[in-house]
């Protein structure tokens, strides 16, 4: 158990909330039985900005009433979350987490989502994500320390080592005060392979004779993901039990292996979440071809889609949607599809991670990864680490051919305000066009200024193009339809 001087002041407090025999014979992680915290702030991503990882996106602001039982692994959020990036939207949900279920009520992202259990992914998530931003409730559940002092910025802070949950927690604690001052935790990530998780604590304050943080900013990766000000803080409110209760009814899905991997990358899935596109269900369970044009298919089966293109020599696919386990199915279906064709190219339109999470088990199959020539030094690092040599990886200005599968694919780099280095491709024999985000033939919801950039870039290159497929969106659709919409006022 941790015996700095934060987690005294938890111990001392928590015995005077409590009956006298009740406190002589529990631990500190008995005595708090709920916690209630309300919260407002801001998200941030930095893997959606218009350059590579370069600072982050305000997606969103939020308020949020945390209600959590650390020992029973309850909890509930009830959420007003007004995103501003990709789309502006205001959602109001609550959601209620057990171990092995939860349930949601209310709307919790721009697309279409029903109500009712919760992915076990978000659960695991979200659990980590309580335990990471409560240092001294962490402290009391964790079941082995090791120290040691570290001088950082002129501050020799004293630097302790947790054991909680099967995850090692990095505690740095202000020798003056006692106070943590910052914790972190290694997480995986679809891209960078593994990442610091780090959130740093200030503005403590006393709550019932114990202290808590008030005010915290979160990094991955020393990118800032979120700044949050709790306005108040309460221990054991009567209520609180209540809160927790599930509605009756038939149990969620209860795979503990998806659960670990929410745990396991639980930044991922709540940076999407806070942008109002959750990404928690396993979108690798459901592959799909769609035929839309002469061996050229669309890939359904997830809220993103790909496009696979068929030569007598071979396979090219564009986009590497959400993450490794997504890319490794599509993968087998087409050796099963197309035993005798290798995969070429992987053509990357631009680098946000819903886009390029999956891009490793393509490029590890041997595939070229097509990029613009923007994005060349961020996709080279990314590859020289994962595959410890020298990438095979080919980067498009204005215009390039590929021909490495018998049948010509031509690349175009648009001007795209929503991200540089952004390319489309179009297959002359077929004279279609693919591209993601700008226009998405076929779904409601479009940005004009987008799909006028990308109008206008088929105007200036005099592209003879007849239809357009997407990355979003269901099928083709004409081109007359992206001059109309870009028309309409």
């Amino acid at each position: 158990m941790m015996r700095s001087n934060f987690l005294r002041y938890a111990t001392l407090a928590l015995v005077t909330i409590m009956l006298a025999d009740a406190a002589m014979a529990a631990s500190p992680a008995e005595k708090i039985r709920t916690v209630q915290i309300e919260a407002a702030g801001s998200r941030y991503e930095p893997q959606q900005y218009i350059t590579p990882y370069s600072q982050s996106r305000h997606v969103s602001d939020y308020r949020i009433t945390v209600t959590w039982n650390p020992r029973k692994r309850e909890a509930r959020e009830d959420w007003k979350l007004d995103t501003i990036y990709p789309f502006p939207a205001n959602l109001a949900f609550h959601a209620i987490y057990h171990e092995d279920r939860g349930e949601r009520t209310g709307r919790d992202g721009f697309r279409p989502s029903g109500e009712g259990p919760i992915a076990p992914a978000r659960i695991g998530a979200v659990f980590k994500d309580l335990w990471l931003s409560n240092p001294t409730i962490l402290a009391a559940f964790a079941s082995s320390v090791a120290g040691e002092s570290l001088l950082r910025d002129g501050v020799q802070y004293q630097q302790s080592q947790l054991s909680a949950f099967g995850t090692e927690w990095n505690v740095l604690t202000d020798p003056t005060t006692g106070l943590v001052a910052e914790v972190d935790t290694s997480e995986g990530d679809p891209l960078e392979g593994h990442v610091q998780n780090r959130i740093v604590f200030s503005d403590w304050r006393e709550v019932s004779g114990v202290m808590f943080p008030f005010k915290l900013a979160q990094y991955v990766d020393d990118k800032l993901i979120r700044r949050e000000t709790r306005r108040s803080i309460e221990i054991n409110t009567a209520n609180a039990g209540q809160q927790l209760q599930l509605e009756p009814g038939e149990l969620a899905e209860t795979d503990q292996g998806l659960r670990q991997w929410g745990w396991s990358m639980s930044h991922f899935f709540l940076r999407r979440m806070a942008m109002g596109a959750p990404a928690d269900q396993d979108q690798s369970r459901i592959i799909k071809f769609s035929e839309v044009g002469k061996g050229i298919y669309q890939v359904l089966g997830s809220s993103h889609h790909n496009l696979v293109i068929v030569g007598p020599r071979g396979l090219a696919i564009n986009e590497a949607v959400w993450y490794p386990r997504r890319s490794e199915a599509i993968l087998r279906e087409l050796h099963k599809r197309w035993p005798d064709k290798p995969l070429k190219y992987v053509i990357l339109t631009h680098h946000h991670v819903d886009h390029t999470g999956g891009l490793l088990p393509y490029a590890k199959a041997g595939a070229m990864v097509v990029v613009g020539k923007n994005n060349e030094a961020y996709f080279k690092r990314i590859l020289s680490k994962a595959l410890h040599g020298t990438p095979k990886l080919t980067t498009v200005r204005h215009h390039a051919s590929l021909n490495g599968i018998g049948r010509r694919i031509d690349v175009y780099e648009i001007m795209a305000s929503h991200a540089a280095g952004y390319i489309a491709t179009y297959i002359p024999d077929a004279k279609l066009l693919f591209n993601s985000d700008l226009y998405s033939p076929g779904r409601p919801t479009q940005k004009k200024l987008w799909a006028k950039e990308l109008l206008d870039a088929i105007n200036f290159y005099g592209i003879d193009v007849e239809t357009h497929v997407g990355g979003h969106g269901m099928g083709t659709r004409p081109n007359q339809e992206l001059v109309e919409l870009t028309a309409a006022q």
